[in-house]
């Protein structure tokens, strides 16, 4: 049986660029209910940081802002999503 990593931290970054990782944080796209690595905004950033999408400093000022608007933080999280799925019918 296959393993499925499923803490964002540890995914493989097998894409080559990073526009594939960050397609490549759902598995079984074309399942009815796919597997999100992302289930939250920290996650995202776990992933962030994992990938080298962002910068220590600013991780710190995402994690801040999440912490005091969480609204914002879960707004934001949709929008990535929304991207991902966008990308994920281009590849």
């Amino acid at each position: 049986m296959k393993t499925v990593n499923t803490f964002a931290g540890d995914l493989r970054l097998v894409g080559g660029r990073l526009g594939l990782d960050f397609v490549n944080t759902v598995n079984d796209h074309a399942l009815p209910q796919p597997r999100d690595h992302w289930r939250d905004y920290g996650l995202f950033l776990i992933w962030a940081q994992h990938a080298g999408a962002a910068t220590p400093a600013q991780l710190e000022a995402a994690a801040r802002a999440a912490a005091a608007d969480p609204a914002a933080a879960q707004a934001t999280l949709e929008l990535a999503r929304h991207a991902r799925r966008a990308l994920y019918g281009v590849f």
